[in-house]
């Protein structure tokens, strides 16, 4: 009999280098940075809250992955812990498949 073990690996180390200079890596800085006030503006112009793709999650698990993220002290979600925190609320449905069965 073999013991299976999953690991998962997230993003980390290099990527985050390259992402903070990548002059240093041979790479070319292609961000672009935008105002906070365009991008506003532009929602406000553009989006329509209404709109069949803000409806692609049922809304109760929309509700019970708000609650998650509730639980979770409604952190920042900033480039270095996006995968931290998607791991984090992936853990929290593994622990209640029951109830995600249910919604």
């Amino acid at each position: 009999m073999y013991l299976q073990i999953a690991l998962k690996v997230l993003p980390h180390g290099i990527l985050n280098l390259i992402y903070e200079d990548p002059g240093n890596y041979g790479t070319l800085d292609s961000k672009v940075k935008v105002d906070p006030v365009t991008i506003e503006h532009a929602w406000t112009l553009y989006i329509t809250s209404s709109h069949p793709v803000f409806n692609l999650v049922p809304p109760a698990f929309g509700v019970f992955i708000e609650e998650c993220y509730e639980q979770m002290g409604c952190p920042s979600v900033t480039h270095e812990n996006v995968w931290t925190l998607y791991h984090d609320v992936c853990s929290m449905i593994k622990e209640h498949m029951g109830v995600i069965a249910i919604l």
